[in-house]
């Protein structure tokens, strides 16, 4: 009786480690890449703007992360806030992101993005919907545009 039970218990967790593992694997790279790299951006910009790294430092780290336009907007949006008392971003949850289109090695996604964040008066929720390109340069992916839609 008790082996019946083991193996009932296994035969479930095979089929839950078989299911997510199909679930993994339908995942779109791109959009995977994509969803990490809104999250390292938006670290690097949190911890420049509050004074955890430097300018210097968090310029490297975006450059490995965006290029184009989105980096010279930010590039120039830590120049006039550097340690700033700007609203505080407490957390970030990508709600959804689902790629619109694709053409040669650049991308368009359109994301929901869940912004916790902190002012002088306490903790707010902002979602906003982005339109968001990315482009793939050899095996690596990198930011090059987040436009609030």
């Amino acid at each position: 009786m008790k082996g019946k039970y083991v193996r009932l218990i296994l035969s479930f967790a095979v089929v839950c480690l078989a299911v997510t593992a199909l679930t993994g694997l339908r995942e779109d790279p791109a959009e995977r890449a994509v969803k990490e790299l809104i999250e390292e951006r938006t670290a690097v910009m949190e911890n420049v703007l509050r004074g955890k790294i430097t300018r210097g430092e968090g310029l490297e780290r975006l450059v490995e992360i965006e290029r184009d336009d989105l980096y010279a907007r930010d590039a120039n949006i830590l120049r006039e806030y550097e340690d700033t008392d700007c609203d505080r971003v407490r957390d970030m949850n990508i709600i959804s992101l689902e790629r619109k289109s694709s053409m040669y090695e650049t991308f368009s996604f359109k994301a929901e993005i869940e912004w916790i964040c902190l002012d002088h008066e306490g903790e707010y929720i902002s979602r906003e919907e982005y339109h968001i390109g990315a482009v793939r340069e050899g095996d690596e992916y990198r930011l090059i545009s987040m436009n609030i839609k």
